[in-house]
């Protein structure tokens, strides 16, 4: 009982199944949904530029890019290597949230992801009509900005992340986590065997996945890069930092990415609680994850 105890009062909380369980809002990992559906929703040319001078306005409210100085004209590939956030703000208010919430749904925020495993948490897909329930405030369109970067109300369990990006990855395809594969008798009778539903097509324009994913790899290959230290030497990675703001504390740090970009066979989504910059914490486990992976060739 004393050892349960001090489990239960333990301030890092070890008994809570963080990839299925815990919350975190997902930070700038969820510019490449607002990149994709702006590339659907057609409010954008994949070669148009939007200019960022490192502060936005809407009205009297100033919104601010991570580069103090800003990015300049950015087109999207460039924006979703070095992130800048001016450039989805403005995706963002030409989407709308009704846009920006369906398909970031579609990717599989807000909802569990179906995995076979006990207490998983839906995460949040905030929209004008859960804002005025639980806040009785109208939406406006500082929380679409902050919505287009994964900021504001949006929650999202790592295991969500890790859906989001494998569907990036494997071509658009949003799969069920599963981990069960047989149940036998003690005598080794087959009880029966357990199978993953088949993926949900969500019918992405191939073209708009390429630009989004040449984004990512240049995240991590191009030393302007926001992911660059999560580089392997002679592997091919595509991924997305975040910098999760946290009114609890230091801000969680995130990182997605699939492995090779070529041809995927892994997907990867890490969040490090108070971690800070997600170039900086998250990349650089995601690089020693991706070594082990990939050891001698494997």
């Amino acid at each position: 009982p004393k050892d349960w105890r001090e489990l239960l009062n333990d301030e890092r909380h070890p008994m809570n199944d963080r990839a299925v369980q815990a919350r975190y809002p997902p930070g700038s990992v969820v510019k490449l949904i607002t990149a994709i559906a702006a590339l659907e929703e057609k409010v954008i040319r994949p070669d148009e530029t939007l200019n960022c001078y490192g502060i936005f306005w809407i009205s009297t409210w100033p919104y601010r890019c991570w580069k103090e100085i800003g990015h300049g004209a950015v087109a999207m590939e460039r924006a979703i290597t070095e992130s800048c956030d001016i450039y989805f703000y403005q995706l963002g208010l030409r989407l709308k949230v009704e846009a920006l919430a369906r398909w970031t749904r579609a990717f599989g925020f807000g909802k569990p992801s179906g995995i076979d495993l006990p207490g998983e948490q839906a995460g949040l897909v905030p929209d004008p009509a859960w804002k005025q329930a639980r806040e009785g405030l109208p939406w406006f369109p500082g929380n679409t900005v902050m919505m287009s970067i994964g900021q504001g109300y949006m929650l999202a369990t790592p295991l969500q992340l890790a859906v989001a990006v494998a569907a990036v990855a494997n071509g658009g395809r949003r799969v069920t986590p599963h981990l069960l594969l047989r149940v036998t008798s003690p005598d080794g009778e087959l009880v029966r065997e357990s199978k993953a539903p088949a993926p949900v097509d969500l019918n992405l324009d191939p073209d708009a996945l390429h630009l989004v994913r040449r984004g990512m790899e240049g995240a991590v290959q191009e030393r302007r890069g926001t992911a660059w230290r999560a580089r392997v030497d002679g592997l091919s990675v595509a991924g997305k930092t975040g910098t999760a703001q946290n009114p609890h504390g230091e801000d969680h740090a995130a990182f997605v990415c699939f492995a090779p970009v070529e041809s995927p066979r892994v997907a990867i989504a890490i969040i490090v609680e108070n971690g800070g910059e997600g170039g900086l914490t998250a990349a650089p486990i995601a690089k020693q994850m991706l070594e082990y992976l990939f050891k001698d060739g494997r």
